[in-house]
């Protein structure tokens, strides 16, 4: 769904055009540096206000990217500012009257991001917080494109796919497995949990391992439901894997 300013549409007979096309999508409600609202629009015709993306059951509103300071491509490790003030709200990234990004401040800090890309589907989505930093990546086609987790003196688990869904890399550390159920209801998505590597796991002709995450145990789990039927070549780096592990996959 077309995410753009309602500037940027154009009006005729009481109905929102998209060069020349009746609009259906989401406008948003522009006065630099703020972004006022955004509305629901169907058949040309605009109709409720939208929550925030990022946070359900807030409005809409908050400020243009460009006006939080420091910008991205300069930033000193200060706290983003607007208006002399380390910013708390959200910000709305605009390109050519498309909206492509929201963020969440939190005391100058960005806690939470989503991006869109030009058809609005989603591109990326961030979370940053104590418990566990998420970032997740979709290919243009919707296609999963990353997935990683991290939690500080935790765990990391990435995985890596290719435009078809098939993965080209995995990166395990630490007691993710342990620590997975208590977390599994923050997760945006729920990835490499037991469930996903028996039924769903399935490896491109050449696969990356990294990580003391990736055992023996893991690999015969993979093996056995045949996801690694595709592989060709298994990279390993500094992986858990012994000798007998070397064995199965060879």
């Amino acid at each position: 769904m077309i995410r753009i300013e309602i500037n940027a549409l154009e009006t005729k007979g009481g109905l929102y055009l998209l060069n020349g096309e009746i609009f259906s999508g989401i406008g948003y409600e522009v006065s630099e540096p703020y972004v006022v609202a955004a509305y629901q629009f169907e058949q040309g015709q605009r109709s409720a206000k939208l929550d925030s993306t990022l946070v359900p059951g807030q409005k809409v509103s908050g400020i243009i990217a460009d006006f939080v300071e420091p910008h991205e491509e300069n930033y000193d490790g200060e706290p983003a500012s607007f208006q002399g003030q380390p910013y708390s709200g959200l910000a709305y990234e605009f390109r050519d009257h498309h909206c492509v990004s929201e963020e969440l401040y939190v005391d100058g800090a960005v806690k939470r991001s989503i991006s869109w890309y030009l058809s609005g589907d989603t591109a990326a989505y961030e979370i940053w917080n104590d418990e566990v930093t998420q970032d997740i990546a979709w290919f243009a086609n919707g296609q999963l494109k990353f997935v990683e987790y991290a939690q500080k003196d935790g765990f990391r688990m990435g995985l890596r796919f290719n435009e078809q869904g098939l993965i080209t890399s995995i990166d395990l550390s630490g007691d993710y497995f342990d620590r997975l159920k208590a977390l599994q209801e923050k997760l945006k998505l729920n990835y490499l949990d037991r469930d996903y590597i028996q039924y769903q796991l399935s490896v491109d002709e050449s696969v990356f391992m990294t990580g003391d995450g990736i055992h023996d145990e893991l690999l015969r789990s993979i093996f056995g439901s045949g996801g690694l039927s595709r592989a060709r070549s298994i990279h390993l780096f500094y992986t858990s894997v012994s000798g007998e592990g070397i064995d199965l996959l060879s």
